[in-house]
């Protein structure tokens, strides 16, 4: 009978403590902590937007993974698109002028007050054999910060060792684009070398990196720290000729664009991080 009562007690006991707890303790409680932060990820994934400078590209891989998570605004400067691959995405015509140095710089200016937490800015070429790495990189720091994401060559000072350089011939790297457009001679900066140049745009403004290729990712906030006024000094650089020297030293100035710039935001092209070739549509490239 002892027994029984004793049985019968334990059994009460047990069902108390397990409504109990679950009444109290959701599941996800129990996803560590990876798993909560890859859980987030998707979620705030309405927060980032790509921004995409094409001319002549494919740009059928937006419908992979990971760029089909996101919005997609294709800015095309060249022959139209029947469609934009996707339902996040849409296409909007621009004057073949400035390459992708124009476009970024339209896209802040006519997109001030309505842009995403962090844009990230590519070309159309961006899966191109020598680009590939460093896109898959971007978007895995980006998922991983939620924050402007500046990837590139490290320097010591940008302006003092790159302040002699002039260019007067420059062709496209895309093969597709090099076929439609073969022209090679830039359009002379107004102020050059450089050097010269960078000193009229951002004065003693120190900048430690440089974004080649024209792929990056800026974040609303850091973006803000200037008025649109300063993005429209800089576009009129850009803004009358196909071929523009001034676009590849705007190519080299994006760190001093959006200065400052926290140094944790500052990631070098050449550096490893052992799980992003493991990131959802980098096995098909």
């Amino acid at each position: 009978m002892r027994n029984t009562a004793l049985f019968l007690f334990i059994v009460v006991l047990i069902t108390f403590l397990a409504t109990t707890f679950s009444a109290v303790v959701k599941p996800e409680q129990f996803i560590n902590r990876d798993q909560e932060e890859i859980r987030m990820v998707d979620e705030g994934d309405s927060n980032i937007q790509i921004v995409l400078a094409r001319y002549k590209e494919d740009i059928s891989w937006i419908e992979d993974p990971p760029f089909n998570k996101y919005k997609v605004t294709c800015y095309n400067k060249g022959d139209s698109l029947s469609q934009c691959f996707g339902p996040k995405c849409s296409v909007k015509p621009l004057p073949n002028i400035g390459r992708c140095d124009h476009t970024f710089l339209y896209h802040i200016i006519n997109s001030y007050d309505n842009l995403a937490d962090v844009t990230i800015f590519l070309p159309a070429s961006c899966l191109d054999f020598h680009k590939i790495k460093t896109t898959f990189k971007l978007f895995y720091l980006v998922e991983k910060t939620r924050d402007t994401v500046l990837l590139g060559k490290p320097y010591s000072n940008v302006r003092e060792e790159l302040g002699r350089l002039f260019i007067n011939k420059h062709i496209a790297t895309n093969v597709v684009n090099q076929a439609a457009n073969p022209e090679t001679l830039l359009l002379p900066c107004p102020i050059r070398p450089f050097g010269r140049w960078y000193d009229a745009m951002f004065g003693d403004v120190v900048a430690k990196i440089v974004c080649y290729f024209g792929m990056f990712a800026v974040s609303r906030e850091h973006i803000h720290q200037y008025t649109k006024e300063h993005y429209e000094k800089l576009i009129k650089f850009v803004d009358s000729h196909s071929n523009p020297e001034a676009g590849h030293y705007i190519e080299r100035s994006w760190a001093a664009i959006f200065a400052p710039i926290p140094s944790e935001c500052m990631h070098s092209a050449m550096d490893t991080y052992p799980d992003y070739f493991t990131a959802p549509g980098f096995e098909k490239y």
